[in-house]
Parts: C-alpha cells; structure tokens; sequence
C-alpha cells in the first residue's frame, strides 16, 4: 500500500490545517514523530515519523518511518480512522486489524497481504508495512494494454483465493467470527471480508513488460483493506468480487462512468469465476452496492456532496442497471 494507490478523490492535508481535535482523538500530521500507545510492551518505545498524509472518504491515510527502540527503522502506511466530515470510527480500526491478521492466515500463500505492524488504539491508527503497488483500477486507467495483458491470470489467481476461502473454514481458527445467514442457497459457508473487492487487489512493483506476447508469469498480487471478517455462503464473496469488476468503470474519468460496466471484462470474469456464485447471490450484492453508493455519499463540504448526488442520479442509475441487465442475461 502506498499513497499513490488511492482510489478516492484525495485531499491533500498541509501541516496546520485541521488542527482542532476530533471527539476521541487528533488528526496525525506530517513532519511529527508520534510516541505509540500500543499493547505489546516490547513496542511501547516504538515511534512513528509521518512523512506525508492524504485525507480520503472514510479515513487518513499516510507513509511515515517507524522508528523502533532497538534503533532499526522500517517503512510503513499509516491509516487513521477519522472521515471527512472529521467524525472517529473506532469500529474500523477493529475491523481492519481483525480483517488483516485473518487474511494473512488464510491467504497469505497465495497473494501479498501487508502485515498489520501495530495498532495505537488512542490515536486510531493502524500500522502496516509498505508494499509498493499498483491497484488493478489504477493500472486499467494509465496503461491499459498492460491491464488485459494480466487480467485472465489475476482470474485464475482470483478463482484460486475463492477455493482458499472455502477451504479455509477447516484451515484456520474462524469460531469467532461471526456468522451471516442468508435467504438463498449454497454450497457452504466460507471465509469472507466485507472489504473483499477487485478495487483492492493490485500488483507489486516493479512490473514486468507487457511489450509483444502475453506475460507467462503473473506479478505477485497483493491483497488489502480486508476490513471486517465473517462466515457466510462462498457464493457471496465470488459475488462481491463480480459485481465490483463490473464496478471497475464506476467514478473517475467521467468518461468511463459514462460508458457503463466493461462487458468483455465482465465476460472473461464470468468464465473464470462465474461458476462460484449465482443470480441471487449477485443481486443482493448488487442492492447493498446501490444502497451504498447513493446513500453514503461524502464530500469535502455540502457543494461537493451535492454534485456528487446529481451525477449519481444521472448516470450511476442507468450504469447500475446495465450491471443488473448483465446478470440476468448470465444467470437464471
């Protein structure tokens, strides 16, 4: 994770701004070192130096240096759970540090999951170590080419993380995570994140060149943002990572939201992966996905949340129904 794999509309926060301090806890800046409040007493002279930060929707995101007490220092990415609006959200420090330490045991064989470092409770931030990466989104908007020269592997990848979760209910210990009952049918129950998304996916760097013949050998794929854990049908995590491919063109530039969902990338999904989940499994990730992105519309002030709501209205509807159209052409 770095911070040029940031996928919101970001604001860039200068030293001295923002500076009054939230309900529980103050806003980390760059240019500070920062003492860490951490449980492990072999951490609690651990410091961290924040280089640089970028206010995103939900959260503020940085790198820094963490400074440990036996004198080595490591590069990290710092994620602080304060939203735009400036509100805390305590419930998404659990989450992620939950959603990191359980991914990492279950699929930490098959693709890069950053390791979750520290978590300072009093400040809301948790610490993981730097991967330098290329989101899947990123990568489809600069260099294209080099996005469908790796796609059909990241599928065979992806499809692999699928059986991984569905193996994992007997692999790893999952007594206590929580249990989501569904109203349809399935297979079974398996390991799933409320942060499991393709927009979360992406590739380390450097990349190979995609110059003449397709790469043979896929880059190692990193995984992140996991969020919270929980057991529900495997049908719905091959949902939520269909749906969020068909998502791919959702947002910025105007004239991908524009065009609507990729229906070739949708297709070569659906061959790879299309038979892990089914039509009611796909419809209901796609109301929670419609409810989502209409309902928790943020901005950096109310003119902003406006103009984000009329676009919306004007284009994400027609776009979410050409998904909708999709999966009833694919799926009885």
């Amino acid at each position: 994770m770095n911070l040029r794999s940031l996928r919101n509309p970001p604001l860039n926060i200068a030293r001295g701004k923002h500076a009054e301090a939230t309900q529980d806890c103050r806003m980390i800046m760059p240019g500070r070192r920062y003492h860490l409040e951490t449980a492990a007493d072999e951490r609690k002279n651990d410091r961290l130096l924040l280089k640089s930060v970028i206010q995103r929707n939900w959260s503020r995101v940085g790198s820094g240096v963490l400074e440990k007490a036996d004198g080595k220092t490591e590069p990290c990415f710092v994620k602080q759970y304060i939203d735009r609006t400036g509100a805390t959200h305590r419930d998404h420090l659990r989450y992620e540090h939950d959603g990191a330490q359980v991914a990492a045991s279950a699929l930490g064989e098959i693709v890069i999951v950053p390791a979750l470092l520290l978590k300072d409770e009093q400040r809301l931030l948790n610490i993981f170590t730097q991967v330098e990466l290329i989101t899947v989104d990123e990568l489809l908007r600069e260099d294209e080419h080099a996005f469908w020269q790796y796609y059909p592997l990241l599928l065979e990848r992806l499809a692999d993380v699928l059986a991984q979760l569905e193996a994992s209910t007997s692999l790893v210990d999952t007594s206590s995570l929580p249990v989501k009952v569904r109203d349809y049918r399935s297979r079974g129950l398996a390991l799933n994140f409320k942060g499991f998304e393709i927009r979360n996916t992406g590739y380390h760097l450097p990349l190979t060149s995609c110059n003449g013949n397709s790469p043979t050998i896929l880059p190692p794929v990193v995984m992140f943002d996991f969020v919270r854990p929980y057991l529900a049908p495997i049908e719905e995590a091959a949902a939520k990572l269909l749906i969020s491919i068909g998502l791919l063109n959702w947002g910025k530039p105007l004239s991908r939201f524009i065009k609507g969902p990729d229906i070739d990338m949708l297709d070569m999904a659906h061959h790879y992966i299309g038979d892990w989940t089914h039509r009611e499994a796909l419809e209901a990730e796609l109301a929670m996905q419609r409810g989502f992105r209409f309902d928790a519309i943020k901005g950096a002030n109310r003119s902003e949340s406006s103009l984000k709501k009329i676009g919306l209205r004007s284009i994400g509807h027609r776009y979410l129904g050409q998904l909708g159209k999709w999966v009833e052409n694919h799926y009885e």
